[in-house]
């Protein structure tokens, strides 16, 4: 699904006036799909007060109507008018003879009426400013947010109209008085600024409605948002003949004195998501610490790389073993000292011999050391990097505030001057394909930000290469597989507390809930 900017929305409503579908027969879908989540919500309307904040722009309108339809069902309705100047909806006209209450803040001086209204409501409604946000929030608008803030620890259920009031739909910049949503709805197609800055933390969940828009109006956007559809298009099959040959082999090169927990995490990731046989090339110290914990994954033994003789052994056990393997994970917890940096250096020069091949954590660390020449220079084809916002940083000797502000443009520029898919770790983590495209995961979530976790998703990615993903549906769907089962680590937890290794057991239930997602 495409994400857009808000010039791109109004382009694409002005497609749809040229197919004979206006902009008020829009507004009409787009209330009455309102009306029908938040009817949906709540089961029986009748007992439930719900209060829609209205402003003047099109989200008003959208409200307007969802308020209509919530009316006629049964629900007890207060619209609360937000403009500082006198609104002249004709719709309002037909709320009020359907018993609608309808309050003013121009008349409202001391927000009296508007802390009653939302001390017996059950949800408030935001449509203040939407995707049209021109100006700052202040004088008495700004009253107004902060008694919508105050309601952030009632037993009140905020939804906003297509952005949380407050925010720039575009870079996720966002005003202090924001309005922080439990839910966002979003019309037609998701805005950028959700997934960005301010945005991932105004609204906890994002839900995209079809408010009409014909399947042939497609936005002009290489950004797409990675959904349970899509990923299920790009799932391997599982053949009930097959044998554990059938579903490839995954080497992973890690691990050290100091680090011995991420390769066994990335391992078990692996096999976790269907890799028929996961080998771990650590050291004999990793492989006891390792095999204490778990009899899964085989072993390639190596030397310590403390010496010329020991490096140039364990590249030879490598390459002696490597046309066995669908996939090749370089990095977890490997350490990145000169010994270690060498032996990188000696197996990226034998780079025409790799099969698709994760670089992460130390192996991207020694990468960002390179001098002379660019980093990418000495890559395989097919590489996929997994940096966090450090490691990016270190690679592009970029600021980690300037990459925060400018995520997608710069992960997307150097995928494609480097050639390689880049996954840049964080909420809403983002795929940049060396093509030019771009997937943002829907998934921002506490539960992965912590230590580990990052070589549980490099596991994932290795483990559906080695079933026969291309580098591009394996990157994607692994990021989704790590952010839903994040999500359900978060239910079971909540936001503090879980550890990397919980991921793990929830990475079958995740794959199965792909598997049977109704699109």
């Amino acid at each position: 699904m495409k994400i857009v900017t808000s010039q791109q929305m109004i382009k694409i409503e002005n497609q749809a006036a040229t197919q004979g579908i206006s902009q008020q027969e829009l507004m009409e879908n787009a209330g009455l799909c309102i009306a029908r989540k938040i009817r949906l919500l709540l089961g029986n309307l009748a007992p439930n007060h719900i209060l829609a904040l209205i402003g003047s722009g099109n989200n008003g309108g959208d409200g307007l109507i969802a308020a209509k339809y919530l009316k006629m069902w049964g629900a007890e309705v207060t619209v609360y008018l937000c403009s500082t100047r006198k609104i002249s909806y004709p719709k309002l006209t037909t709320l009020e003879n359907l018993g609608v209450q309808i309050k003013h803040f121009i008349t409202d001086s001391q927000l009296t009426d508007l802390k009653l209204t939302i001390s017996k409501s059950t949800i408030l409604l935001d449509g203040i400013m939407g995707t049209g946000l021109s100006r700052p929030i202040d004088g008495k608008l700004a009253a107004i947010f902060k008694l919508f803030k105050s309601t952030y620890n009632q037993n009140v259920y905020r939804i906003s109209i297509d952005v949380p009031s407050g925010l720039n739909p575009d870079t996720g910049n966002a005003d202090d008085l924001s309005i922080k949503s439990d839910l966002t709805l979003t019309l037609g197609y998701p805005k950028l600024g959700l997934y960005l800055n301010q945005g991932t933390t105004l609204t906890d969940q994002v839900e995209v409605l079809d408010i009409g828009i014909p399947d042939d109006i497609i936005p002009n956007s290489k950004i797409n948002l990675t959904t349970g559809s899509w990923v299920k298009n790009v799932l391997p099959d599982r053949p009930k003949n097959a044998h554990k040959g059938t579903f490839g082999k995954t080497l992973i090169i890690g691990g050290s004195k100091f680090y011995s927990g991420a390769p066994y995490l990335s391992a078990i990731a692996a096999a976790r998501s269907g890799a028929g046989l996961v080998t771990l090339a650590v050291t004999s110290e990793v492989q006891k610490s390792i095999s204490s914990l778990t009899p899964i994954p085989t072993y390639l033994p190596l030397s310590d790389f403390s010496n010329d003789t020991n490096r140039n052994q364990n590249i030879e056990t490598v390459f002696n073993n490597i046309t066995k393997y669908k996939s090749v994970l370089i990095g977890p917890g490997l350490g990145a000292d000169f010994d270690t940096q060498m032996f990188l250096q000696q197996m990226l020069d034998k780079k025409q011999l790799l099969p698709p091949t994760i670089l992460d954590a130390d192996a991207i660390n020694i990468l960002s050391k390179s001098t002379g020449k660019t980093w990418w220079s000495n890559l395989p084809k097919e590489t996929i990097l997994t940096p966090h916002l450090a490691e990016f940083s270190r690679l592009t000797n970029l600021s980690i505030s300037k990459i925060n502000s400018n995520k997608i443009p710069l992960a997307s520029k150097i995928a494609i001057e480097s050639q390689t898919i880049i996954i840049l770790k964080g909420p809403n983590t983002i795929v940049a394909l060396p093509t030019g495209s771009i997937f943002v995961s829907p998934f921002a979530n506490p539960s992965l930000a912590t230590a580990g976790t990052g070589d549980v998703l490099a596991g994932i990615i290795a483990g559906f290469l080695a079933q026969g993903l291309s580098v591009q549906s394996a990157s994607v769907l692994a990021v989704f597989v790590h952010g839903q089962s994040g999500k359900y680590v978060n239910c079971k937890f909540g936001d503090q507390g879980s550890l990397a290794n919980d991921l793990l057991e929830y990475i079958p239930e995740t794959i199965n809930y792909i598997r049977n997602y109704n699109c």
